[in-house]
C-alpha cells in the first residue's frame, strides 16, 4: 500500500476508491456470452501507469454458443 501511495502521490483510500469503480459485466446473447469491463477513467489510467501495471483487457472472456 505504501509503495502505491508513494508512486502515485495519492492516499491508499483514494487509490482503492478510484479502482473500486471499475466493474465487470456479463453479457449474454444468441451468439454466446462475454465478460466486459467498464471503460477506465483518466484517474484509473494514471494510477495504473504510475504503478507500471498494464490495464486489464476490455473483453475478458468470449464464449461462442454451441
Amino acid at each position: 500500500m505504501r509503495i502505491a501511495e508513494v508512486e502515485t502521490g495519492l492516499s491508499w483510500e483514494r487509490i482503492r476508491t478510484e479502482m473500486d469503480r471499475q466493474h465487470m459485466g456479463e453479457f449474454l446473447g444468441k451468439d454466446g456470452h462475454f465478460l466486459q469491463r467498464s471503460e477506465l477513467t483518466t484517474d484509473q489510467r494514471n494510477i495504473l501507469k504510475k504503478l507500471k501495471i498494464k490495464p486489464p483487457k476490455t473483453i475478458e472472456k468470449l464464449v461462442p454458443s454451441s
